[in-house]
Formats: structure tokens, sequence, C-alpha cells
């Protein structure tokens, strides 16, 4: 990364209060006070000369000179096609009046293009209102009314209607218990207040951080912050406690488990009554990365009933490129909730053993993979299909075998994909990707593994999540939203190496509340210089390789 053949182009026709919306299929410019937008710089051919990637920087002009009061960078999808970008940074921070302007640049990979030059907007003079938006009333949780396009519920954070506002953000916390600390989690902008009150809290945050319990505060966005202010956040909401919803889940496959006392329910009242389980999928995520509920080990209790009333047999089978990338060796795969998804109808009117077998093989049709992935890794990517033929399809409309209870997945993971950045991924079927929730990784007999749920089977892929460098001058430059997350209070160290191992440069950092982090040297950067991070998690550290980043 200590430069590139090609230099990315210039964006031109930068416009104070544009937004680029999409109307009837395409994108075009609405006005929206406050927001910043561009048209993105193309060669004769109408190629755009961008990687969708753009460094942003907002100066206030003072008597003394140019003050700079906000910076940052925002990504786009790599294949829109789109002619103009936007970013609405500057509606966010609550600045006071004054005369500003911003100025962008396309920003490179380092590797195969540099960062385009900077350009200047016009300067726009801002007076901020004395009017405010009301601060939104009661932050509530709600599990039970909103369910996703599968239609299964999930945890939503509800807030009253504030009148007025155009838009509402919303900042998740976290707390193990009600002594421990509150830890920001992240949050969600940009909510239309046209289209809803409430926004999702994903299974990759409790994955990651477990039973617990969970809060939220919410604040309006003004439609037009030139005549109203921002409002001020809201009062924390009430806890969203994890614990009790494990508890709840546990009930309720307890009573399964225990009726057998009296008159053990058929394989048919038990699957139908575990699908009907709201939120088990979040519990099972939680219970495999904490190992603290005992949900996985009653839903196990629960289909070794099935299996001995239906005469039913569980395995997998692996063929095709999957099997070659370990030598023939297949490790081993793990399965949980198989039984729990066959026909029973069919199973019980069988006159031999009912074979249920996970098949792992090449995967279905062509595949075009996601930008998530590192260009340069993508060959070393695995790619497979995964299905349970004799799974009863719980929607059969739908594309692909729809489950009607989560299957938990343990695959292992090839020695050539860098598990600290692995990435699971489920392709939908419009051919996009999507990006299942944080993978639970563990070794095991020198083998590493990755853990995952799953509710529909199609084709799927390992890859490693694309994590990128840029070196200017003496300064490094490295985006943190996609490093690995290690748990609660990880921090990070980002070291510059030169090629002959001397480190040249390191800072300290948590990827949590930083969305980049820079390192300046003494020198320039060097030719053939790497990066090293090294993470630190309560004493268990471990280190990403040098090769993980290009």
């Amino acid at each position: 990364y200590t430069g590139a053949e090609y230099t990315l182009g210039i964006p031109t026709d930068l416009q104070w209060h544009k937004e680029a919306e999409r109307i009837n299929g395409s994108y075009q410019l609405v006005e929206r006070m406050g927001s910043m937008a561009f048209k993105r710089p193309v060669d004769d051919e109408g190629n755009f000369l961008d990687q969708s990637r753009y460094e942003y920087e907002i100066y206030e002009i003072t008597e003394n000179g140019d003050d700079e009061v906000h910076s940052g960078s925002w990504s786009y999808s790599s294949t829109t096609t789109r002619a103009y970008f936007d970013m609405v940074s500057f509606i966010y921070e609550d600045l006071p009046s004054g005369t500003y302007y911003f100025r962008v640049r396309a920003r490179g990979d380092g590797i195969n293009y540099n960062h385009g030059p900077w350009v200047e907007s016009e300067p726009w003079t801002f007076v901020k209102p004395d009017a405010q938006l009301n601060t939104p009333t009661n932050p509530a949780w709600n599990d039970t009314d909103f369910t996703d396009y599968n239609g299964s519920p999930y945890i939503a954070a509800t807030w009253d209607s504030v009148e007025g506002a155009g838009y509402y953000e919303v900042d998740f916390y976290f707390a193990k218990n009600e002594k421990a600390t509150l830890r920001r989690l992240g949050g969600t902008f940009d909510i239309r207040a046209d289209e809803t009150l409430e926004t999702r809290l994903w299974e990759d945050q409790i994955e990651e951080y477990g039973p617990g319990l969970y809060y939220f505060e919410v604040r309006a966005i003004a439609k037009d912050i030139t005549k109203k202010q921002n409002s001020e956040w809201s009062v924390m909401s009430p806890a969203y406690d994890l614990r009790d919803t494990a508890s709840n889940v546990n009930d309720q496959l307890d009573q399964l488990l225990s009726s057998g006392d009296i008159q053990a329910p058929s394989a048919s009242q038990i699957q139908a009554a575990v699908s009907e389980i709201e939120l088990l999928d979040e519990v099972m995520a939680a219970d495999a990365a904490k190992g603290n509920t005992g949900t996985l080990d009653k839903l196990a209790q629960l289909e070794e009933m099935i299996k001995e009333e239906l005469d039913v047999e569980t395995g997998t089978a692996v063929s095709g490129s999957l099997a070659e990338r370990f030598d023939g060796a297949m490790p081993e795969i793990g399965v949980a909730n198989m039984a729990l998804n066959i026909d029973m109808d069919k199973a019980a009117e069988a006159t031999e053993t009912t074979q249920v077998t996970l098949n792992v093989a090449d995967a279905k049709g062509a595949v075009n993979l996601p930008e998530t992935l590192i260009d340069t890794q993508k060959n070393n990517t695995m790619v497979f299909s995964m299905d349970i033929p004799n799974a009863k399809d719980a929607n059969p409309e739908a594309p692909g075998r729809q489950l009607l209870v989560p299957v938990q997945i343990t695959l292992p993971i090839p020695a050539d994909i860098n598990r600290s950045f692995l990435v699971v991924l489920h392709e939908k079927s419009d051919g996009t990707w999507e990006e299942l929730f944080m993978p639970h990784i563990f070794e095991k007999n020198g083998q590493w593994y990755a853990t995952f749920n799953v509710t529909s089977f199609s084709n799927f892929a390992f890859g490693e999540r694309a994590v990128t460098a840029v070196a200017e001058g003496r300064a490094v430059t490295i985006e943190t939203a996609h490093l690995p997350t290690c748990g609660e209070d990880t921090q990070f160290i980002c070291a510059v190496y030169s090629q002959e191992g001397q480190m040249l440069g390191m800072e300290m950092f948590e990827p949590w509340a930083e969305s980049e982090v820079e390192i300046v040297l003494d020198q320039p950067v060097p030719a053939g210089a790497y990066l090293k991070i090294f993470a630190v998690d309560s004493g268990n550290g471990w280190t990403v390789p040098s090769d993980a980043i290009e």
C-alpha cells in the first residue's frame, strides 16, 4: 500500500442541500437542507472513476482562518450506478451558526488506486434556529408485533412520534447486569419518520454480547435544520432483559421435556411447539457464543425424543470442492435440530429407518461474490450449498428451503482463510448476498470451526472480510468498521512494520468507538511496509497475521 499505479477521479458539482433519493426506480436529487451531494467522476465512456468510497471534511470560515469542525468517510454499494452520492453528516453534528464549506475526495485502496484530489464546495452561511423539536417520549421494547421477511418476530426499539420530525436516530447500549457499566453498541440513523417508529436490535449484537440488559435512546432529526434544531436525546429506555427471554424460551422447552413424565408429546407436537417459540434463533445464538443459557441442550434432548419415536438417524454428506479443500480428510461437521425439521407424517408412515442428511456440496448456479470480501482473497473463498432434502419446507412458495426450526451448523474453516476476518455469507433468491450474524469461532483438536444458525438453505460462502489500510505520505489509515470484535472492552493495537521487521509506529484504539485510526510515522511510509493488528481481550490476546490485510 505504498502507492498505486492509478489515481481516482475528481468529484464535480458539489452542492449543499441536495440528497439522492430513489423515486420510481431511479435516483433523483431532492432538497434536504444541510445534506452534501456531489457528482461521481467518470471517464469519456461513462465509467465511474471511483471505488464507491469517499472522504469528506467540513470547515467553518472564521476571522482567524478555516477551522476543520468534522471529518469522516462514507462507503456506498460498489455495484450502484447512481450518478450522485450524498452525505448527511452536517445535519447530525448540531453545529453552531456560521459559514461552512465541505470538501470531498474519492478514496483509493492504496493498492490499485491512489486517493483522488480534494475538491471544495461553495460556502454556505448556516443560521441555527431557536426552535427545537420535542424530545421523543416513551422509548420501549416490543418483541411481539414486528416480524422480518420470513415472518419471524424480532426485538424492536419503539417510541412515540414527534411532530415535525423528518427522521430519527437510535443508539443501543448493553450491560451484563444491573451493576455493570453501560457500553454503547452503535446505532441506526436516518430512520424515516413517515415510514416507521421502530428499529431492530440485530442478532449480531445479541450474539456478541449474549444474555444481559439492552437499552436504547432516541432523538428526532429535523426535516429542515434551518427551521428546527434536532431534539435532545430521550431518556434511556427500560432494560430489555435477554436473561428473561432465554428463561422464557427454556420454560417452554422444559414443558415439552417434563410432559414426558405423564404422557410423552408426539413428534408432531414437539415440532409444532418448538417452531412457534418466539426469539428462539436469538437465544440459540447467545447460547452458542456464551454457553450459559442451556437452550441448545434442551433442544438436543427434544431432538433425541423425535429420533427415538420415529426411528430417525441423522448425518452429514460432503461432496465436491469442499472435501478437496481438506485433502479428502474432512473434519467433523456438527448439525443441531435436523430431526426437528423433517416431515413427521412421512417419517411416522415409513417402514424403515428415516435417514436425515445435511448435504454440503458445490454451489448451485453462477455465483457472483460481493465486495464484502477481500479482492485478493476471493480465490480462497469457500463457496458451497447446503440442504436437508427431506426437511419439511415451511414456505414452499419462497425460493430455497425455509426451515420450521432454526438449524445450528458447525463447519471447519479452511487453513487458507484467516479466521480472524471470517465472514459467513448467504445468497438470497435475487443473487445478492447477506451476511449471517457473527459466527461463533472455536478450536478443537487443532482445527478451527465456525458455528452459525440458518433458517433457510441455498448457497453459502466462507471468506475474509475486507479491511483497508491506506498509506499517504507519513500516515497509514485503517478503517475499523470491519475489524473483528473480540468481546467487551476489547482494545486493538495497530502497528506498522518495515520490510525488515522494525516497528515504525503504532496506535491503540477501540473499534466500536472509532470508524478509523491513523498512524503517523516519523518518515514517509517505506516500500514493503506492512501492518499487524493485535487484539487483547481480558488477557486472551491474539494476532491478526500481517497477510490478513493487503
